[in-house]
């Protein structure tokens, strides 16, 4: 019976569209997450990659900070409300996922994308270019 539900759990965990990483910031799908920016009329979405990466297509309504520049990235911070829910991406997961530990440790609620932009375009969800 124990076996069962360690079967069971992992079989889940592997499904799962969104789930939340160790550090309890959840991580959503592109399904998800255009769902979750459709449902939250207040969401916020940051695209945290180099404005040239931006320019060259980004998710519709996207305010970019560049995590790799960190004194742009915190001044871009300061002026943020800390209120809505923030929607982050990167190209593919790794520097959304460090600004939002970042974002979170400083009071804020944020949902990361999984696989970036990335995935994003892959998954054909609409793109601003």
């Amino acid at each position: 019976m124990k076996t069962f539900f360690l079967t069971l759990l992992s079989t889940c965990l592997l499904v799962c569209p969104s789930c939340s990483t160790n550090d309890g910031i959840p991580v959503l799908s592109p399904a998800s997450f255009a769902q979750a920016l459709e449902a939250d009329s207040a969401a916020v979405v940051l695209d945290v990659r180099t404005p040239e990466e931006y320019a060259e297509g980004h998710v519709h309504g996207a305010i970019n900070l560049d995590w790799r520049n960190s004194a742009a990235f915190d001044k871009g911070v300061e002026q943020l409300d800390k209120r809505p829910t923030y929607y982050l991406y990167c190209r593919s997961g790794r520097r959304s996922h460090e600004a939002a530990t970042h974002l979170r440790k400083q009071g804020f609620q944020v949902v990361d994308l999984k696989g970036g932009f990335m995935q994003w375009t892959a998954d054909s969800f609409p793109v601003v270019r």
